[in-house]
């Protein structure tokens, strides 16, 4: 069998080379005062460089803090100085946007080959020949910022890890993202998210080759499946709605059968939406539902969802899901109630700087990160919403993802967000904007809303526009649509 490798764009690297690379970054590293628990951040787009930095901080027990490179540069400051980052690596172009921002202790490292002091090459910096084998001691992790819809972001930090924990967590990933040698893997998004990293890394270390995506486009995805023979990926559901949105003649082109495990997360996705992936691409798609601070939870294979639509699936390996009322008592099955969640056994988590604020999210062992969800009798996990996003309407507790659900199920929508706004009589009503693929009028869209979802859920001010704030990990940013009607309105956190 041949050996595997990375491969972004049209340059490909053997995973020997690969860890060749890190193992002279880490030494690199080493020699600028980089040690156990020190944070390495990283402002770039996708590329090599995760890898091979992801595996020298692995090396060094260090972390790595990957930046979202669509952040501002105060937003990525405040990152920079809350993980006390010693090293910035970045592109040029990014690294000159932050300058500003960037802490005077760090030091600079640019991914390029050639550049002038104070700044160090990368490409020079992975050619030092290390004095000594580096292997770390478990510590390793990367610190994942929460997205920061509300306040300044949270860096998830992992804690020490026992040997025993460190098993629990590698069985677990191997079942969430099951891979073998001579596998081939597709990462769509970008690598600064967990989802797409932990993708990365587990496919590389199960000896899959992998392919890089540096930007997502639906028919170029088809493409790489069919072209590579794509085995293993992964998507949002943004990228789902983008790719069955693609006219049919396009669709046919490309042969996808070669695809075994394709796994969606990051956001609620439409029952439709999901159905027809299932439909295109067979039943080789899983989802799963969990989050930065507790990696993933839940799975289920395209089988069980079509029996049980619209859920997330069952806890795995050794995760654990309850559902508590806002009094803290524990509801059965079928009652809607605040999602409780933890991987047992495996590495806990605090907030870089903020024990406090993990001591906030813990009952009973578990952790509720503020979304609204049910279990059914056999144990499978059915999300509402976020907590913060629930409409209260007259009394009438309205979860917007159903309503967003129903919206994107017309074949016209290709993106939506629905939040509350305020009401004179009603206390809040429902608001919805829209980003079509085609012409829709209002009186359309209620017309087709009304065979799918009751008369009190109806948006009563619908927007049509051409772009709506979405991350590239699937999250909307409705704070952003939702704080202009809000203005001079005093409203429930």
């Amino acid at each position: 069998m041949e050996e595997s490798f990375v491969c972004v764009g049209s340059i490909r690297r053997p995973t020997s080379e690969i860890r060749r690379r890190a193992a002279g970054l880490a030494e690199a590293l080493a020699s600028m005062g980089i040690s156990r628990g020190d944070s390495v951040a990283l402002a770039a787009r996708n590329g090599f460089h995760f890898f091979e930095i992801e595996l020298a901080m692995r090396s060094l027990d260090g972390y790595v803090v990957p930046l979202n490179w669509h952040l501002t540069a105060a937003e990525a400051g405040y990152i920079l100085r809350d993980c006390n980052a010693k090293v910035i690596i970045g592109e040029p172009t990014l690294l000159a946007s932050l300058e500003s921002v960037i802490p005077p202790s760090a030091q600079r490292i640019v991914l390029a080959s050639d550049v002038s002091s104070p700044t160090q090459s990368y490409e020079q910096l992975v050619a030092t020949v290390p004095s000594k084998q580096r292997t770390g001691s478990g510590l390793e992790s990367s610190i994942i910022y929460t997205s920061g819809t509300t306040g300044h972001p949270k860096g998830v930090r992992r804690l020490p890890k026992s040997a025993a924990e460190i098993e629990a967590r590698r069985v677990a990933l191997n079942q969430l993202y099951p891979s073998r040698p001579g596998a081939r893997a597709l990462v769509t998004g970008p690598q600064y998210h967990l989802f797409s990293l932990a993708v990365t890394m587990t496919y590389f270390g199960a000896g899959a080759s992998v392919f890089v995506m540096e930007r997502f486009d639906p028919e170029a995805f088809l493409e790489m499946v069919a072209t590579h023979r794509i085995t293993h990926t992964h998507l949002v559901p943004t990228m789902m709605v983008r790719l069955l949105r693609l006219p049919k003649h396009i669709r046919s082109r490309y042969d996808v059968s070669s695809l075994e495990f394709l796994i969606h997360s990051g956001a609620p996705c439409a029952e439709d939406i999901k159905r027809g992936l299932i439909d295109w691409f067979g039943s080789v798609i899983w989802e799963s539902y969990g989050s930065s601070e507790t990696g993933a939870i839940t799975m289920i294979d395209s089988q069980e969802w079509l029996e049980r639509p619209a859920s997330v699936g069952r806890p795995f390996a050794t995760g654990e899901v309850r559902i508590y009322d806002a009094a803290g008592n524990r509801l059965p099955p079928r009652e809607i109630g605040e999602i409780y969640t933890v991987m047992r056994g495996t590495p806990d988590f605090t907030y870089h700087g903020n024990d406090s604020a993990r001591d906030q999210v813990g009952r009973d062992g578990l952790i509720v990160l503020g979304d609204i969800g049910w279990l059914d009798e056999d144990g499978y996990l059915y999300v509402c919403d976020r907590v913060k996003d629930m409409v209260i309407s007259g009394g009438v507790n309205i979860y917007p993802a159903e309503i967003e659900a129903a919206i994107l199920s017309h074949p016209a929508v290709v993106d939506a967000a629905v939040f509350g706004i305020p009401d004179a009589e009603f206390g809040e009503k429902i608001a919805a904007h829209i980003k079509p693929s085609a012409p829709l009028d209002e009186p359309t869209l209620l017309a087709y809303l009304r065979e799918r979802i009751a008369p009190y859920k109806l948006p009563k001010v619908i927007v049509f526009q051409d772009e709506l704030p979405r991350l590239e990990n699937g999250k909307i940013l409705k704070r952003a649509l939702r704080d202009p009607y809000w203005t001079d309105h005093s409203r429930r956190i």
